[in-house]
Parts: structure tokens; C-alpha cells; sequence
């Protein structure tokens, strides 16, 4: 596994919560993996059920359920919250676009509320308020305005106001 700086051990294996690096030295993983896939590492239940499912198709199943409880007839599966940020981003502008065709200046821009955290993308890091994350990558994608978190009044002006 990749270790960045040196300063972390380099991994190797997990079973469960346990993790082993490359002198078989152990450790307890208190996140039981990584933001999309805290699951632990080689349950053989879920291992199993993984299996099963992608020997017939993968993502059929699941699909069904969030659009038979659902207002939509489709869904867009993404591999993290980041890439569910981005892709939120691009819809938006799109759904701009398709319900404004004739407006060349339709609304582009995106509320973002402060002490939040969207992703390590750009899209997605254009919307984390933190100037401490933004800053090393800028230029990134303009026209964010951040008001304070939970502040629904203010998005809702801010909407309204165009």
C-alpha cells in the first residue's frame, strides 16, 4: 500500500479490525478501513455476498431499490462521497442548461454552507469552505458563496435573489 511520506506503516493485510504491515507487525484499525469503505477488512459473509452478486451483475439489483422508492426511474452509482459531489455539480449545471436553453448567462453558481467538507476534487473543494484546503489548488471552480452552516434563510434568499 502506498505511504505517502514514510511516516505510517506500510500495510499489507487485515482480517476484521486487525491490520498486519510487512514485518507482520499488528494493528488495531479504529476506522475499519477508509470514508467509502469502512467495512472492516475480509468478513467472509460480505466477501461472500459480493461474490454471488457480481457472478450475475453487479449493480442491477441494488438499482432497483432506490427507484421504486423513489420520484426517479434511474440512478448514477459513484465510488465515494467526492465523486457523488461532482457529479451533483454537473447535474446541476446540466439541469440548468436543459430547463434554461435560451438563457446564455443561466445561474452557474452553487451555496455551500462553512465547515463543510465535499472531497479532494476540484469541483467538490470548491464547495469545502476551508480556505486551508482550497487555497493550494486555486484557480478552482468559481462562483461558490459559503453562509453559515444550518443558515436556511440565507440560501433561501439567496436562491430567490437569483
Amino acid at each position: 500500500m502506498y505511504n505517502g511520506n514514510g511516516k505510517y506503516p506500510s500495510l499489507s493485510s487485515g482480517k476484521e479490525c486487525r491490520l498486519l504491515d510487512a514485518e507482520a507487525k499488528e494493528y488495531l484499525d479504529c476506522a475499519s478501513g477508509i470514508a467509502a469503505n469502512a467495512l472492516g477488512h475480509g468478513d467472509p459473509n460480505w466477501l461472500q455476498a459480493v461474490t454471488d452478486q457480481a457472478a450475475v451483475l453487479a449493480h442491477i439489483e441494488l438499482a432497483k431499490r432506490p427507484v421504486a422508492s423513489s420520484f426517479a426511474d434511474r440512478v448514477f452509482f459513484c465510488n465515494s462521497g467526492t465523486e457523488a459531489n461532482e457529479a451533483a455539480i454537473k447535474f446541476a449545471r446540466k439541469l440548468q442548461r436543459f430547463t434554461h436553453p435560451e438563457d446564455k448567462e443561466v445561474a452557474t453558481g452553487f451555496i455551500a454552507f462553512t465547515n463543510s467538507f465535499h472531497g479532494r476534487t476540484l469541483g467538490a473543494l470548491a464547495l469545502t469552505s476551508k480556505e486551508q484546503y482550497r487555497t493550494p489548488f486555486e484557480p478552482i471552480m468559481p462562483g461558490v458563496r459559503f453562509l453559515g452552516y444550518g443558515n436556511i434563510q440565507a440560501a433561501t434568499d439567496l436562491i430567490r435573489s437569483g
